[in-house]
């Protein structure tokens, strides 16, 4: 099994150890002691030494998280510099791009109906259709990321509206795939967010689940309070991920599908990591993949939201 992005305490084993090496100079100082001596040297010299040992081995350990942090933070900063870089992609180039793209998918489209068109000639223009439609959607997918909802255009969201419609929108492509949907969602789950960003999020959530099988499998859908936070869940039982693949999800333009983009998971991402929430990824291969979101209640930010005029909890 792997994990991507698992919360952990990272002091845990530390702790552990100094716990361990205590109880173990305690024990030896009840069983050697002689004469106010422990293994050669003065009891008290003995203890000073351990608890030295113990105080300068928690500051090793919190100065190597602390490099760590700093790492990930600049891994965190690279990241959003790619996501800045797409948007303004996407707003130089959408419009000169997608106007010629339809123009020429529109006469191929006309010239695969004449009826003098051959059956060759038909099948290299339909090839022309799907990939002008490959280059649209990578567009759309560039224009999706530039963007992103603004504080002005956040209301509280019904997450549990929001995953229910995605699983009707995507009902029919999972039967294609002889995959079956559930969800189970908390009423209660309402987060303060850009609705049409969040359908995206459940959909790219959804659809990746269910092209994740190869047979028959299932996709659960399923979102829970746990005080402050929403814990959303998404898993399939497909053929799931190795460590490398796992360990790359989410970067701009790396997809394990030959006709995907890349960007949708990019997309998930960026949303999540704007509204102040985190991603845990498990996958084990041939046993599927579980993505589970977390994300702050809009209760915590209501108050701050009155202010701005944000309306009552919606789909």
């Amino acid at each position: 099994m792997f994990v991507r992005d698992a919360v952990k305490n990272p002091y845990r084993r530390s702790y552990w150890f100094a716990l361990v090496l205590f109880l173990y100079a305690s024990l030896d100082y009840a069983i050697v002691q002689h004469d106010s001596d422990l293994i050669g040297f003065h009891v008290g010299m003995y203890i000073t030494y351990v608890l030295g040992f113990i105080a300068l081995w928690l500051i090793c350990v919190r100065f190597v998280f602390a490099v760590q942090a700093i790492d990930a933070t600049k891994s965190a900063a690279k990241t959003q510099e790619q996501y800045e870089l797409i948007g303004q992609l996407a707003a130089s180039m959408a419009h000169e791009i997608r106007n010629p793209i339809t123009v020429v998918r529109g006469f191929a489209q006309l010239m695969a109906h004449h009826p003098e068109t051959s059956e060759t000639h038909r099948t290299y223009l339909e090839t022309i259709m799907a990939e002008l439609d490959q280059a649209d959607a990578m567009i759309a997918s560039y224009l999706q990321l530039s963007q992103m909802g603004s504080d002005e255009e956040k209301s509280q969201i019904s997450l549990k509206a929001v995953v229910d419609h995605a699983c009707n929108l995507l009902g029919p492509y999972a039967q294609s795939h002889a995959v079956m949907l559930h969800s189970d969602c908390d009423e209660r789950a309402v987060v303060l967010a850009d609705r049409d960003g969040l359908l995206q999020c459940a959909i790219h959530l959804i659809k990746n689940a269910i092209e994740s099988h190869d047979r028959a499998g299932n996709v659960d859908v399923s979102t829970r309070c746990e005080g402050k936070w929403i814990i959303w869940r998404v898993a399939d039982d497909g053929r799931g991920m190795d460590a490398k693949t796992l360990k790359r999800i989410g970067q701009p333009h790396y997809t394990t599908r030959s006709r995907g983009t890349g960007l949708g998971l990019t997309f998930v991402y960026k949303m999540v990591h704007e509204l102040g929430g985190t991603i845990e990824v498990t996958s084990e291969i041939n046993r599927g993949t579980t993505f589970v979101v977390r994300i702050p209640r809009a209760h915590s930010a209501a108050t701050r939201g009155a202010t701005r005029g944000i309306a009552p909890a919606q789909p």
